[in-house]
């Protein structure tokens, strides 16, 4: 899955119930790693790209 953000745009990642990621172009991008809800969760970043 991709998406488009512009610079400065704030984005959280709620997986459901869980998902393996890797993001790039964000302020704190992650590499291969695993959201679960509830646990650990993608909340406020920011696109920098």
């Amino acid at each position: 899955m991709q998406f488009t953000t512009s610079p400065g745009e704030l984005l959280s990642i709620i997986p459901q119930p869980s998902i393996r990621l890797t993001t790039r172009g964000l302020q704190w991008n992650l590499e291969n790693e695993v959201l679960s809800l509830g646990i650990r969760e993608g909340a406020r970043n920011r696109a920098i790209d």
